[in-house]
């Protein structure tokens, strides 16, 4: 990689961290990769899955060429707390030891990667959940996390959805594919092998959650206790954001979905937006356009003033493209 100064863009959460390097051009240099780096994780495991994305990332940028670096992830406390103590950017400094820090909201950074918007309502259903009011009035609802709450987060979706592969297996719930997808996603012939694979796996929780996307599908086919899960955790996210966009008293409110948990399957999102337009009805809800890793690159563009950072779309597009999010389009989802 050629001599000159770069950022870096950061996103980690119960499922994967990842990070890009790009120049002042806004052209994409490098990726890494590395695994979940939430609260349910040690310091030493989230500091080697850091390791990880970071060595692969950083490996042809010359050292010391870090300037500027951007982080979102939830395990970070709160946004004031000195970006010296956390321990992602401890690492960066090895590399780069003069390198302006700058944490991220994980609601800001997901607004400004899926919509180039710094004002907002973000409802996030990852591997875990959250309501983000970002900009003026900024608060946030939910992200109890796996034993008090993610409601209507992609773990309480797969948990639900294998509990409902358990009930039908045992006969004494609803007849459902479920069981079927889960001995395939997991690759046990039994169900009752699947104690194996979640209690002695330290991903336990990304190993549920994973399973979303399996009940995405059972609900495509019209199972009809996979559509009641979704239509479950679309109740409680439109709830949840309902209450939000009440205390923010805007007249149209900007809603944006994000996390992986929105794509396994349309009826999930069709569902919350049913729901959150009778209680809302002002509401414009939008889905995003890249992942939340380009919150870095979309707030150093709008810093820069080049203009409407919306009109290079296109050019962000071909420059990113392992970031977009395929199979959703950027578009008002307008709900008579």
């Amino acid at each position: 990689m050629e001599e000159g100064y770069y950022t870096l863009s950061a996103d980690g959460g119960g499922s994967k961290l990842i990070v890009t390097v790009f120049d002042d051009g806004f052209h994409f240099r490098a990726a890494g990769y590395g695994g979940p780096v939430n609260g349910c994780f040690s310091i030493e495991e989230k500091r080697r899955q850091i390791e990880e994305a970071l060595s692969e990332c950083l490996a042809e940028v010359p050292p010391g060429r870090i300037r500027r670096a951007f982080l979102a992830a939830p395990w970070m406390g709160k946004q004031e707390d000195l970006a010296e103590n956390d321990i992602f950017f401890q690492e960066v400094k090895k590399h780069s030891p003069n390198v302006l820090c700058c944490p991220l909201n994980e609601g800001e950074a997901c607004l400004l990667a899926g919509s180039f918007r710094r004002e907002g309502t973000v409802v996030l259903s990852g591997t875990g959940s959250g309501i983000f009011q970002v900009g003026s009035g900024e608060a946030h609802l939910g992200g109890w996390g796996y034993f008090l709450g993610d409601f209507g987060s992609g773990f309480s979706i797969g948990q639900k959805g294998l509990q409902a592969a358990i009930r039908g297996e045992e006969k004494w719930g609803k007849e459902t594919c479920l069981g079927d997808f889960a001995r395939q996603a997991y690759g046990v012939k039994r169900l009752w092998d699947l104690l194996h694979v979640i209690y002695e796996d330290s991903f336990a929780v990304k190993q549920v959650a994973s399973f979303c996307r399996w009940v995405g599908m059972a609900a495509d086919n019209g199972d009809e206790a996979a559509l009641e899960i979704l239509y479950e955790a679309a109740c409680e996210l439109s709830g949840q954001a309902a209450a939000m966009l009440r205390n923010a008293e805007q007249q149209e409110p900007f809603v944006l979905t994000a996390g992986g948990a929105w794509k396994s399957s349309s009826f999930l999102f069709r569902s919350f937006s049913e729901q959150l337009k009778v209680q809302i009805p002002s509401v414009r809800i939008h889905k995003p356009v890249f992942e939340p890793v380009m919150g870095g690159v979309i707030l150093s563009l709008l810093e820069k003033q080049e203009g409407d950072a919306a009109e290079r779309l296109e050019e962000l597009k071909k420059e990113f493209p392992q970031f977009l999010i395929r199979n959703w389009e950027k578009e008002e989802i307008n709900v008579n």
